[in-house]
């Protein structure tokens, strides 16, 4: 949780210069939507943003804005993929390699058992790391001092 000097409305303002809002298909598939780093739905008592793409491990972080003395109190919190998932998914994939070890295919075996390697460090590891940079990033972009500050901190993702 941080202050910043700003008013909701502002803060808003800066966010939607860094999380693109797709309303419907038209709005999906725009150029705009792609040359921001972010897509999800900003409010003036809130936001919700996750990066571009489909993927069930994706980071998704969730902001309330409320108003302050002095601006805004801005609550930041980032939803992690669901430990449970990752894990049962590395588990699954592992079983598979050896079962295929089992029935000497030593090269699908390898290869699937890469792939459990990835899919642990993509749900673990590189999920923190986004979750971190996503955080410092819309936090940076809710205290900028201008609009285009907003709009520059949010093109160095």
């Amino acid at each position: 949780m941080f202050d910043v000097d700003l008013p909701p409305m502002e803060v808003a303002t800066r966010l939607s210069e860094v999380i693109a809002t797709p309303r419907a298909l038209g709005t999906l598939l725009s150029s705009r939507l792609f040359e921001l780093p972010y897509i999800g739905v900003v409010a003036t008592s809130g936001f919700s943003a996750r990066r571009p793409g489909r993927n069930m491990l994706k980071v998704i972080v969730d902001g309330v804005v409320t108003p302050s003395e002095h601006g805004s109190r801005i609550a930041i919190r980032a939803k992690l993929p669901s430990r449970a998932l990752v894990i049962s998914a590395v588990v699954s994939l592992a079983l598979v390699s050896l079962l295929s070890a089992l029935f000497h295919e030593p090269g699908m075996a390898l290869a699937v058992l890469a792939g459990a390697g990835l899919v642990g460090y993509v749900g673990v590891v590189q999920s923190t790391h986004e979750a971190d940079e996503m955080t410092r990033i819309l936090r940076g972009v809710c205290s900028s001092e201008t609009v285009a500050a907003a709009r520059s901190l949010g093109r160095t993702v």
